[in-house]
């Protein structure tokens, strides 16, 4: 950009006027070279004419902007609303902007602008003063304060609903409630970014005026560094004044960390050490918990200041332990921030979980794992683990007679994530609750094992007659009803050729949808039932009247019906036990399954009747589940109960897992369940009809194991005495076990928590302590929630990788999976854990006044000016710019039509 002359007149393209100097000389010759016959005046006016407009042309190529004097001044509010700020220091900055903004003149404007994690401009730039009255306003500001009166307000409510109108006010305290909450979630208010508050202001003032910020704040910003956006400000002339957040209440306690090692080993005294920062002097009571069990609680006087608590040594065993601190203050106003927590990886031994289905049939197994140097936690199926987290404490899951039903379908993904994203262990023993006897056909657990639950081969089995009575009233459609499909597919996918199959639909009244026919039409009988909808009312007795006549008919030596609803049937309950009892006495057992709000006493009865099982679930992803369970425990296609000696394939001798043992030390089994193995999978041990009985094979980062006979004095006793059972069962938990570092890599990783950020720092070096580049660690980060996001790190020096990335939630632990691949092939496969007692913003007791001051410098601002400066602009008037263009053009255009005009007169 090019001054012009003395005028604040700058060209931003001046490489045009070479075209002026170019074409005068040509207007010159070509005016006196003219033939035409003119008055004198007339040719200099016409030549003048014609210089003026080129000039006024080119000058428009050059793009000439005029600087002006202009006296607009524009101030942004920007009040911190996260939760570090308190109320009355927020009433204190609203006080101020109600007073800055109480005599604005026509050339000033003013915004008003709040922010947590997130900012959001709640007032617009205008000539009119701030007044903090509106609902939005409110909410914005003082939402910790309306949050409480709303919650007051619903419990006030909620004591006494028999007044006139109680619901109705009840309901909207409720919608205010939520509204407000989701009011904080929109600022993210457990957050502090000053960056991207600052450049929102920046971003909605005008650049031709004075400008200013005028920011409220504590100065603990716990997300994003502003330094590079105050350069900004600083470059484009706009001043931050700081107005510094009063300080909490006086007795203030924070909690700030508790120190830990991450990794030791068994039995090796742990060390802990709490640092707390008290405001003044106060008598608390520290509380230790580990595993959420209260160890001890201990009163202590804390001095002004940091105070330093060494914790009594622990000796911990094998597994993940999350040790948790809570200091207890009367007087503390912030309860969030006197919890912190750590946690500590404690390697050793082998642990293992064994879900049993029946406690004391585990009592085998478990001790000769022990006496195996391998620590055992036996759970029956409803101590499952709800979370990944939870599974994860453990290298191998062991699942034993349960069946698929009695666990959640959630809890059937853990398990398939457990093993192939995270590298975990699973090993399968059998039992009539177990495989497919335990519905775990087409599940994810079935996904990660070496075997099919279907049989491939044909086992001489009493053939089998099956109804299907579907509930398909008005109140089954949507996703009930197409599970329902989808169980009575699955079912007919399970039965032999031999088999027969029925399915009876039923609402008012009963239809069938396949007559009672072989199972070999599957292709036909499986559209037929896809093509089942939903129609009216429930009554069950009709369609188990028409299963009774069919059955009665067929010629099958087993015969049994499944009866599904979900709700309450018309008809009385003795004649729905009469057509039961009837079907009894015809050797056709009944087995019912209600879901949902169903009768569960009528369909017990019905199922007790019929000599089957009663099932019940508000899972309604388990529906398919126990009609695989149910069809495979009637048909007893998959049950094989005859004595055996496992026989060795060719594949056992080669398997590290079977090292040492010799197959002709087998005992007897007494009986398996039938399986069929897939493509990939490593048969090791088989039975008298080529059964696998021990299977194995990677599934992803993990590996599984599938035992179909057991481990109990069922199908075991001979084994349970056998002197090689301890030595069988620890290898292959040994075998089956997670992967860690290779013996070629040594790798180590510094993980730290600053401002709600991890920051992670990996070192790979080889045996002999050399620095290894061609590793490439994987990391994923397992939230508590279960989701699983992969972090991609940066090599920054030899051997080192390192990455960043924030916390998505605090005071429950988050995993780290780190998986390190050279040339393709994993090589280390490590687990971390880490943990925030709470967000960083609640870290702070104090301003950070000197952070604050040095924001004001930087740009060029005032530290705690009063409200009546805040328009007090020093320095030169802000000057605008204005194009010059379009008005020459228009100048250019005007003179073209004068030219010729005068040329024709003439």
């Amino acid at each position: 950009m090019t001054p012009l002359l003395a005028l604040d007149l700058q060209l931003e393209h001046p490489e045009f006027l070479w075209v002026l100097a170019g074409a005068v000389p040509v207007l010159v010759v070509a005016s006196l070279r003219s033939y035409a016959i003119q008055p004198r005046w007339l040719r200099v006016a016409s030549f003048a004419l014609r210089v003026v407009g080129l000039a006024a042309l080119t000058l428009a190529l050059c793009r000439p902007v005029l600087r002006h004097e202009r006296p607009d001044e524009a101030v942004v509010f920007a009040l911190d609303v996260s939760d570090s700020v308190d109320e009355p220091a927020l009433q204190a900055a609203v006080e101020h902007v109600a007073a800055a903004t109480r005599a604005l003149a026509e050339h000033q404007r003013a915004a008003l602008l709040v922010f947590g994690g997130r900012p959001e401009i709640v007032r617009p730039l205008l000539a009119e003063p701030i007044a903090v009255a509106g609902p939005e306003l409110v909410d914005s500001v003082f939402h910790r304060r309306e949050v409480a009166v709303t919650k007051a307000r619903i419990q006030e409510l909620e004591r006494d609903l028999s007044a006139d109108g109680a619901g109705a006010r009840l309901d909207e305290a409720k919608a205010r409630l939520a509204a407000l909450q989701a009011r904080e979630a929109a600022l993210d208010t457990r957050q502090s970014s000053l960056r991207d508050a600052l450049r929102l202001a920046r971003s909605v003032m005008p650049e031709d005026a004075l400008r200013r910020i005028v920011l409220f704040s504590d100065g603990n910003w716990t997300r994003d560094d502003p330094a590079a956006e105050l350069g900004q400000l600083r470059r484009a002339g706009v001043r931050v004044d700081v107005v510094v957040a009063t300080a909490r209440e006086s007795k203030e306690i924070v909690a700030e960390r508790l120190d830990a090692p991450g990794q030791v080993r068994v039995r090796e005294p742990v060390e802990l050490e709490l640092v707390v920062d008290a405001a003044e002097a106060a008598d608390v009571e520290i509380e230790l918990y580990r595993n959420q069990f209260k160890l001890t609680t201990q009163p202590m006087s804390l001095r002004a200041g940091r105070n330093v608590v060494n914790i009594p040594k622990q000796e911990l065993e094998e597994g993940f332990h999350v040790f948790e601190a809570v200091v207890r203050s009367k007087d503390d106003p912030r309860p969030e921030n006197n919890v912190a927590r750590a946690v500590v990886v404690v390697q050793g031994r082998p642990k293992v979980l064994l879900i049993e289905g029946d406690e004391q049939d585990a009592r085998y197994l478990e001790a000769a794992l022990q006496d195996e140097d391998i620590l055992v936690e036996v759970r029956p199926p409803v101590g499952f683990p709800e979370d990944l987290n939870g599974l994860l404490a453990f290298d191998v899951l062991m699942i034993s007679d349960v069946a698929a039903t009695d666990l959640h379908s959630s809890q059937l993904d853990l398990v398939k994530r457990y093993v192939k994203d995270f590298g975990g262990g699973l090993v399968m023993l059998g039992g009539e609750r177990s495989f497919g006897l335990g519905g775990y056909y087409r599940t994810p657990v079935e996904d990660a094992l070496p075997v099919r639950m279907p049989i491939q081969k044909t086992i001489e089995k009493p053939s089998f007659a099956m109804v299907l009575v579907l509930d398909r009233s008005g109140s089954m459609a949507g996703e009930k009803l197409a599970l329902a499909r989808e169980a009575a597919i699955a079912s007919a996918e399970l039965l032999k050729k031999q088999d027969q199959i029925g399915v009876v639909c039923f609402d008012e009244a009963a239809d069938w949808v396949v007559e009672l026919q072989s199972a070999q039409n599957r292709d036909e009988i499986v559209t037929q039932i896809a093509r089942i909808s939903e129609g009216g009312g429930t009554y069950i007795y009709a369609g188990l009247y028409e299963a009774y006549m069919a059955l009665t008919e067929s010629t099958a030596k087993l015969k049994h019906c499944i009866v599904l609803s979900d709700g309450h049937t018309t008809g009385s309950r003795e004649e729905h036990l009469d057509i039961v009892h009837r079907m009894a006495a015809e050797q056709i057992t009944v087995s019912t399954v209600g879901i949902g709000d169903a009768d569960q006493a009528l369909m017990s009865a019905m199922a007790d009747a019929g000599a089957g099982e009663a099932y019940f679930t508000n899972d309604f992803g388990n529906v398919p589940q126990i009609f695989t369970k149910e069809t495979l425990r009637a048909s007893r296609s998959m049950l094989v109960e005859e004595p055996f000696i496992p026989a060795a394939t060719d594949a056992f001798a080669a398997d590290p897992m079977m090292r040492g043992i010799e197959p002709a030390d087998f005992p007897l089994l007494l009986g398996y369940v039938s399986t069929t193995p897939k493509e990939r999978a490593r048969v090791l041990l088989v039975s008298d009809y080529g059964d696998p009985i021990l299977a194995t094979w990677s599934y992803g980062l993990g590996r599984s194991v599938a035992f179909t006979s057991d481990a109990r004095n069922r199908w075991a006793s001979d084994w349970i005495g056998w002197e090689g059972f301890g030595k069988f069962w620890s290898q292959v938990i040994r075998g089956v076990m997670a992967r860690g570092t290779t013996s070629a890599l040594q790798q180590e990783a510094d993980i730290r928590i600053d401002r709600g950020e991890v920051r992670m720092t990996i070192d790979s070096r080889d045996r002999d302590g050399r620095f290894v580049d061609e590793v490439e660690p994987v990391v994923a980060v397992v939230e508590a929630s279960g989701e699983t996001r992969e972090m991609p790190s940066e090599h920054t020096a030899p051997g080192l990788r390192e990455l960043r990335f924030p916390l998505q939630t605090f005071g429950e632990y988050v995993r780290l999976r780190v998986e390190s691949r050279l040339n393709g092939e994993t090589v280390a496969l490590n687990r971390y854990a880490l943990i925030e007692s709470y967000p960083p913003e609640y870290r702070a007791a104090a301003p950070d006044r000197a952070f604050l001051e040095s924001v004001a410098a930087t740009t060029g601002g005032r530290v705690d000016a009063p409200a009546d400066r805040a328009f007090a602009f020093d320095g030169p008037p802000a000057r605008g710019l204005e194009d010059l263009w379009r008005l020459l053009l228009l100048v250019a255009g005007l003179l073209l039509p004068l030219d010729i005009a005068l040329r024709r007169l003439a």
